[in-house]
């Protein structure tokens, strides 16, 4: 299964996320939230967006809904955040040379041992080129790892709901005071 085989690079997808970055999720996803009303349209957030281009909020926007419904709710957003940022760690971790492209030969370098053999990483990598021009980048590998987190599974909402009800979280508090700047800002 696919999901297996980004737990074979390093994702931990949302179980390793800290009730710190869900609360820094949710908070950015309340300030791109202009109404409100708790959800993202493609209005609201392609066509009234301020950072990026128009072409790349799309992406995220089409990314981030999950269910195909023409919203993003804040489950979704958040659970694409947790996606996105987890696969762009470890898939640029792989880049030795630090020019931003992850060639085939790097890819294979790192991989071959995780997915236990060359074949399998080949195919990995093959799937994440898009474009199949021996390199991958952010945007391109980006749309595959996400189909590939989200196969099979909950709902971003219920994903998202059972980080937040683990044992030991905080609902949403700070557990250490001492990242906090003067007046309560955050970290």
């Amino acid at each position: 299964p696919v999901a297996e085989i980004l737990m074979k690079l390093g994702a931990k997808l949302e179980k390793g996320t800290s009730s710190r970055e869900l609360d820094g999720h949710s908070r950015q996803f309340d300030r791109t939230d202009a109404d409100r009303d708790g959800k993202h349209t493609r209005k609201e957030y392609v066509d009234g967006g301020r950072y990026l281009t128009p072409r790349a909020r799309s992406g995220i926007f089409r990314a981030a809904d999950g269910n195909g419904d023409g919203v993003v709710t804040k489950a979704e957003y958040i659970l694409n955040r947790i996606i996105t940022d987890e696969a762009k760690r470890i898939v640029q971790r792989m880049d030795d040379d630090r020019d931003g492209r992850v060639e085939r030969a790097e890819f294979l370098k790192h991989s071959t041992k995780l997915l236990s053999g060359k074949t399998l990483a080949g195919e990995v990598f093959s799937a994440l080129d898009r474009n199949a021009d021996d390199v991958i980048l952010v945007p391109e590998y980006l749309r595959v790892w996400g189909k590939w987190a989200r196969a099979g599974t909950s709902s971003a909402e219920k994903r998202i709901a059972a980080i937040r009800a683990e044992p030991g979280d905080t609902k949403g508090k700070r557990t250490d005071p001492r990242h906090e700047r003067p007046g309560g800002f955050g970290p």
